[in-house]
Order: structure tokens, then sequence, then C-alpha cells
């Protein structure tokens, strides 16, 4: 038996969905445990990178919670989800409201789409910025975010699905 330290024992579960792709779980798995190679991360494992500067506030160091949650680029993504004007602090916080916060699965799956999406756009944005030197809005994210939420839950759901507006119209309501 493998005695894991507390600190490493994922304390969020993260919901392995059919109808999102494996290399996306993959991903927002890794990032509920920080395991995603952001600067401070990659300068922690003795990697030389240019700066553990945030690269679009550059208030903060650039770790996987800064990029995916509280940085203002990612905040302002967030927003187009109507995330509660918490705070958040950790990755597994949004995967965790997602995962409770409605009791109709159809709905939870949806809203979970857009939280895992949100994540992964944000994530590949900068991924973008650093490598592509492409520079993009949070608008244009949050575009790619419904893009592909509605490609996913048509393409890879059970039931019939042809259109995401009025599910985030119904989940904007709820929330407000």
């Amino acid at each position: 038996m493998i005695d894991w330290p507390t600190n490493l024992v994922p304390q969020v579960k993260v919901e392995w969905m059919k109808e999102i792709p494996i290399k996306f779980l993959s991903f927002i798995w890794r990032a509920s445990l920080g395991r995603i190679p952001a600067a401070t991360e990659l300068a922690k494992r003795g990697i030389t990178v240019e700066s553990i500067q945030c690269g679009y506030c550059m208030a903060m160091d650039e770790s996987p919670n800064h990029i995916l949650l509280n940085c203002t680029f990612a905040k302002t993504v967030w927003e187009w989800c109507n995330m509660p004007q918490i705070q958040l602090n950790t990755v597994g916080e949004p995967i965790e409201y997602a995962a409770k916060h409605d009791t109709c699965r159809k709905n939870m799956k949806v809203i979970i789409n857009i939280c895992y999406s949100t994540l992964w756009e944000i994530w590949k944005a900068r991924n973008e910025r650093i490598f592509k030197r492409l520079i993009t809005t949070p608008t244009l994210v949050a575009d790619n975010i419904q893009m592909t939420v509605h490609t996913w839950m048509k393409y890879k759901s059970s039931c019939p699905f042809t259109n995401l507006s009025p599910i985030v119209t119904e989940y904007d309501t709820r929330i407000m």
C-alpha cells in the first residue's frame, strides 16, 4: 500500500464524461492537482523559464491557479460563465461548483462541460500567447468555449442537442 502525503491526494472529483475527449479530461485532472506546466511549476523542477511572472497581468507569478482563475484575463473569461462572484483559490473549486450546482443530470453535464471548456480555453490562450505570440481577447476565448461545448455535446452526447443558448440562458437565470 502506498502512503500518500495528504497534500498530494486529490480533493476534487473530476467527472470523467464521455462527451468530453480524454485529452481535455486529462488536462482537467492534472490542473486540479496543480500539475500543469505553468512557469512556477517548471521553475520548481529546475527548468529555466524566461520569467515566472504572468504574461497577461504581470502582477503575479504564473501558477496553475493564477493562470486559470485569478489572472484578470481569466476572471474576465469566467464572468461569461456566470460563476458567482466569489474568490476562486484552486482549480478544484469551479469543478466542484459545477458538479454540485444542479440536480438535473443533463443540466449538470452542460455546466461541467462549460467549466472544463473554460479551463481548457484559458490554458490554450495562454499557450498560444507564449508559443505562437498570438494575443487573444477574453471575448474570443468565450466564443471558443461556446463552440467547444456545443461540439462536445452535439457529437458525443447521447441526448439530442443542437443549441447551447437555451441551456446557457436557463443557467444564467438560475444563478441570478
